[in-house]
Formats: structure tokens, C-alpha cells, sequence
């Protein structure tokens, strides 16, 4: 995401309040296309441009994207804001980023992708006190108005608690699911955190996944081989052998024979 040099560039101002009013003055006010400062400053966007404005929607500031916008989010003051963008086909930088913006000096504090899916996000709330993004996540079967709110700092990592609710939304994508169990598993791999501690998410989280038809079986057998593999490691020959022979029962060419008939013999 670029800053546009409103001064010297050829853009006709005016006609950007005009469409920037009509396109936003019948929105409410809580919505994540466009948002309120207390300093009298507005953020909304239109298409791949996110626009800071006064309260008549003229420009201030504006910001490409080589990507669609989805939701933006501005500080009480107005000195940051949040936006969250679409994927595109480049897959570059700025697809399903979520993007950092510090207003006065005209730049990206952070962008990277994080766990939450642009399309659901219905408020962010940007907290530049304590330095933390809030999105407030709406859930298809709950009802909209049933908001889950997952916490980022401003280097975009989640507080773990917040992030293990979003997790339990029924209506998560599976492929969602299995990939935090990806993530976990490799977190313990590479001794980054306590396997003790997260086991019991890994668990709840192949309970989900085991009764969802909507999961790939191939994919879901891969999970149980690297869980076994995990297991393994930790000498856990019993849950070892169990992740194997539930990921075969899913995938029978899944390649975990031979280790399976080696713990089997240790047993």
C-alpha cells in the first residue's frame, strides 16, 4: 500500500468528496467501511483507495492498494489506521493483508495476514492507547449480532485467548480449523511453546473436524501423521500409534505403515 501525493497528483478533490458522500453518508456509523475519529477526521475507502478525510468526506490523505478494500477501522485521535484488504491474483503483499497505518508519519507501521477472514469482520476498533486492534467478528449461525472480538497488537500477533474463542465459531471453515492445527503442531515442533499446554485445543479442535463432512479425508489424514509424528517425538508411542491408525482409517495409502508396525512391536 502506497501513499498518493494529493498536492502535486491530478486528482480532482471535489469530485472525490461528491462520490466519497454519496457512497457513504447512508452507511452507519459503527460500520467497517467507514469510520469516525473523535478529531473530526474520517476513514472510508472505495475500491482498491482508502481515503482519511475531514467531516465534509475531502481528502486529507489518500493510500493505494493493488488490492479491493474490505473494512478499515481509525483511532480515537486519528493518528492510526487499520485496514484489511481483499485476496487478489498477484498474491502479492497487499492480498487479504491487514495493514497499520500511522497518519502522521505517513507510513506502514505493520501489514502482514492474520487468522481473521476479511468477510467477516464487522467493527475494528483501533485502541491507540494500549496499542491494540479489536475485531469484532460476526458468526453466520450464532447471528450477527452474537460478536466475537479477537485482540492484535500493533506488530499484528493475536492474543491467544481471544483468538482460541474465534476458533470455536460454528461456522468456521474446517480448512481454517486444520490449519491452526498445523500452526499448533508446529509451535511445539520447533519448542516454541509447552505441548502440554495446547493439547487439549489440538483435541477439541480433530473432534470438530472428524464430524465435519465438509473436510478433505486426505487432508485430515495428513494431520493425524504429522500428530503422530509429534507424539513420537515425545515418546507417546500409544497416541502415536492412535493418530497413525485413525489417519489410515481416512487415507489407507497414507504413508505411515512401517512406523506404525515398529511401535506397535515396542508396545
Amino acid at each position: 500500500m502506497k501513499i498518493l501525493d494529493i498536492e502535486n497528483g491530478n486528482f480532482d478533490l471535489e469530485q472525490i468528496s461528491k462520490m466519497l458522500h454519496k457512497a457513504c453518508k447512508y452507511k452507519l456509523q459503527y460500520e467497517s467501511n467507514w469510520m469516525f475519529a473523535k478529531s473530526d477526521f474520517i476513514c472510508c475507502f472505495k475500491g482498491k483507495t482508502l481515503y482519511l478525510t475531514d467531516t465534509n468526506f475531502r481528502p486529507l490523505l489518500m493510500y493505494e492498494s493493488t488490492s479491493f478494500i474490505a473494512g478499515c477501522g481509525i483511532s480515537r485521535t486519528g493518528k492510526y489506521i487499520v485496514c484489511q484488504t481483499a485476496y487478489n491474483h498477484e498474491d502479492d503483499e497487499d492480498s487479504g493483508a491487514t495493514i497499520i497505518l500511522d497518519v502522521e508519519k505517513r507510513e506502514v507501521v505493520c501489514q502482514k495476514c492474520v487468522e481473521i477472514d476479511v468477510n467477516e469482520t464487522r467493527i475494528i476498533f483501533v485502541d491507540e492507547q494500549k496499542k491494540i486492534i479489536a475485531f469484532y467478528v460476526a458468526d453466520g449461525i450464532l447471528g450477527n449480532d452474537k460478536n466475537i472480538v479477537i485482540k492484535y497488537d500493533f506488530e499484528l500477533n493475536p492474543d491467544e485467548e481471544t483468538l482460541k474463542e474465534y476458533y470455536k465459531k460454528p461456522d468456521i471453515s474446517p480448512y481454517m480449523l486444520n490449519a491452526r492445527i498445523h500452526e499448533l503442531i508446529s509451535r511445539v515442533d520447533n519448542e516454541m511453546e509447552q505441548w502440554q499446554e495446547i493439547e487439549q485445543e489440538i483435541t477439541y479442535l480433530l473432534e470438530r473436524l472428524k464430524n465435519d463432512d465438509n473436510m478433505s479425508h486426505y487432508q485430515l489424514s495428513m494431520t493425524y501423521k504429522q500428530l503422530g509424528d509429534l507424539y513420537s517425538k515425545y515418546d507417546d508411542i500409544e497416541k502415536a500409534i492412535l493418530s497413525y491408525e485413525t489417519g489410515l482409517s481416512l487415507n489407507p495409502k497414507l504413508a505411515v505403515k512401517k512406523k506404525l508396525n515398529q511401535f506397535k512391536k515396542m508396545l
